[in-house]
């Protein structure tokens, strides 16, 4: 049967990781979080400054960018999601992974402990970060460092 044949000739792109383009699709693009391979942030920050914050990871192939940052602010959490774009007129078929780096920064509302996680597709991590106020005077270090493979 026709859907025999092209499983046959399909299914060997989709297993290897290979791009088909679909002529009939209406959508331009897809997003997706990004692949994270390495977070770096400051251990302490003086209140009145932003936190710097480099994401270095891997797009997927050459049909994918960097997009933008989702930053969710909980109280003692910044949740911090690198988002990709793909553009699927863009044929990359079998093309490897592409490295990026990119920044973003966030200005604590308040001094205290403050924990950083970057969730990629596969990985996340954690970062303590300490931010405090200028009249303070207090000497803080790196608190901890976790991060955790996703299947």
């Amino acid at each position: 049967s026709l859907a025999a044949i092209m499983i046959a000739l399909l299914g060997p792109l989709v297993l290897s990781g290979c791009s088909v383009l679909d002529p009939t699709s209406t959508s331009t693009y897809v997003y997706d979080t990004l692949y994270v391979e390495e977070v770096a942030v400051p251990d302490t920050i003086s209140l009145n400054l932003t936190l710097p914050i480099t994401v270095r990871g891997l797009l997927p192939d050459p049909s994918w960018e960097f997009n933008r940052f989702e930053l969710i602010d909980e109280r003692d959490q910044l949740t911090i999601l690198p988002i990709g774009k793909q553009d699927l007129q863009v044929d990359a078929s079998c093309q490897d992974r592409v490295p990026f780096t990119t920044s973003t920064s966030f200005r604590p509302k308040r001094s205290g402990r403050l924990k950083v996680v970057v969730q990629g597709k596969t990985l996340e991590t954690e970062v303590i970060v300490v931010a405090h106020g200028s009249n303070r005077g207090e000497e803080n270090a790196l608190i901890g460092t976790k991060s955790a493979l996703h299947p």
